[in-house]
């Protein structure tokens, strides 16, 4: 049984070379055409979570071009939080840090715990919506800076937008209690969604939702709602305190999944459900098959998989999610790195993340000249 296993182990790989291979010929000009030789980078065709970006947390990851733009929280044990970094890549697999993307001025409304970044382009302006801490009101807020670069510097977005006067003095979205993890989403007929997280009310944080108007900032009166509280045993109903937070919007085929995160993010069970509706500020479901990303208890290999986002491959043919897990696996903690694996959808539209994957897995289709057609 045992060489049998092996024996089928081996022939799934071959095939999977085979396949790359076999998909890169058929780009490769014909011997004696006038046609360039295509130069084909062995170095794109895997990418591996080993760590090439750690003492980051809670990735948000944008396509542009042929290129991937990364935004995360500093998250080694004495993290300095006063500022968020951006990093870019082509492969995800040799990220090379740009520096700081977004400083907040000295008399800005939030100075320290720069949290969850969210960056997302509209009209060819990007927009960062990020977490901060509320110096007036002394909680967690939530703030939003652009630029005309995924690379920054994003500055905070001033002026009178929706017959109201913002001043980066004070926080521009103010719910009347603790926010913290944006998530920004724009849906196919144009509308502006932000998905945040109640940040421990009566020891609990959950989902909500709102509509934005065109200008980003402001929000449509009367549109604001609750979309998911803990409710699922693997949430870790038991705990005195528990979580819903770090939510992430995606539409598939007219369904709207948001995929939200759950358990203590310090603790290996930390994890990523979904909750699917037919309306973006609908009544959300929790399918039955979550979550869609943990680590099994028995496997210790990888710990505390969560805080996902959403992203395409560079042709746009391919889905994936970054998140974070654990640098050390016994311990747990704070300190934490950059995982990426692929998404895909089965029978009624159930979603699958291939991971968390601790092996060289073929990167995002559009890396390089090869086609993954397994």
């Amino acid at each position: 049984m045992k060489s049998f296993k092996l024996k089928t182990v081996f022939c799934l790989v071959l095939s999977l070379f085979t396949a790359l291979a076999l998909s890169a010929c058929e780009d490769q000009p014909e011997n004696g055409s006038d046609s360039e030789t295509v130069n084909v980078n062995t170095e794109r065709l895997f990418y591996e979570n080993d760590g090439s970006v750690t003492g980051a947390a809670d990735p948000c990851v944008i396509t542009v071009g042929d290129t991937f733009y990364m935004y995360a929280t500093n998250a080694l044990h004495n993290g300095d939080c006063t500022y968020l970094r951006v990093w870019k890549s082509k492969t995800l697999d040799d990220w090379t840090e740009v520096g700081k993307a977004f400083v907040p001025e000295r008399d800005s409304w939030a100075v320290s715990s720069l949290w969850a970044p969210d960056v997302i382009e509209k009209d060819g302006v990007f927009y960062m919506y990020y977490s901060g801490f509320d110096v007036m009101k002394k909680r967690m807020g939530i703030g939003v800076a652009a630029s005309s670069s995924p690379e920054g510097p994003f500055k905070e977005l001033e002026g009178t937008f929706g017959g109201k006067t913002y001043s980066r003095t004070v926080c521009p979205f103010d719910f009347g209690f603790a926010a913290i993890d944006p998530d920004l989403f724009i849906d196919t007929d144009g509308t502006v969604y932000l998905y945040f997280a109640q940040d421990q009310y009566n020891r609990t944080s959950s989902i909500y939702g709102c509509m934005l108007k065109d200008d980003m900032i402001s929000v449509v009166d009367g549109t604001m709602k609750m979309l998911v509280t803990p409710s699922q045993e693997w949430e870790g109903l038991n705990y005195a305190n528990k979580w819903n937070e770090a939510p992430c919007m995606l539409k598939h085929d007219g369904k709207y999944y948001l995929a939200y995160s759950a358990n203590y993010y310090m603790q290996s069970a930390y994890g990523v459900g979904v909750a699917t509706s037919t309306d973006p500020l609908g009544n959300f479901v929790k399918p039955s098959y979550n979550p869609v990303l943990q680590v099994d208890p028995d496997w210790t290999f990888v710990s505390g998989t969560g805080h996902n986002g959403f992203f395409t491959s560079p042709d746009g043919r391919e889905l994936w999610t970054a998140y974070h897990s654990h640098i050390d696996v016994q311990k747990g903690g704070s300190e934490r790195k950059i995982c990426f694996d692929k998404v895909s959808f089965g029978a009624g539209g159930r979603l699958f993340v291939n991971g968390p994957s601790i092996s060289k897995q073929p990167t995002p289709s559009g890396c390089s000249v090869y086609k993954n057609v397994a």
